[in-house]
């Protein structure tokens, strides 16, 4: 498998393969690392919104993408991962792109609880350390 080291100046995906470490460019993908999506009509569960992550890229598939299983509140139901990126569609109608900010906003918010939480940890033990 190829991990993204970034885009070349052509828009090529600039990749590195995980074991071997050559170097090629390549498509790039047609979905994002964290973009929420809709399923297309092929997919086997058609949902408004699911989020996809950790593209890869592989020589007999293509791009790779992990799915997570999210419902409309942004809550998980799970994870799958998939190469036919004909399973999803960029969403393109108003209300669900709204939706989809929604659910990234409140992503970004819960990782940003969990960092304050940690750093507030930390700063306890400093001031701990100090009163010593």
């Amino acid at each position: 498998m190829y991990k993204i080291l970034g885009f070349a100046q052509d828009g090529m995906a600039v990749v590195e393969h995980t074991e071997t470490f050559e170097i090629k460019k390549v498509t790039p993908p047609l979905f994002s690392d964290g973009e929420i999506v809709s399923t297309s009509s092929k997919h086997f569960s058609q949902k408004k919104i699911t989020r996809l992550l950790s593209p890869v890229y592989t020589e007999n598939r293509g791009w790779v993408y992990v799915e997570n299983y999210i419902n409309e509140k942004g809550e998980g139901g799970g994870y799958g991962s998939s190469f036919e990126e004909s399973l999803f569609k960029k969403i393109d109608d108003l209300e669900t792109r709204l939706l989809a900010k929604k659910v990234e906003l409140n992503i970004e918010i819960k990782q940003l609880n969990g960092d304050l939480r940690v750093i507030n940890n930390e700063l306890s033990k400093v001031e701990y350390a100090l009163q010593q």
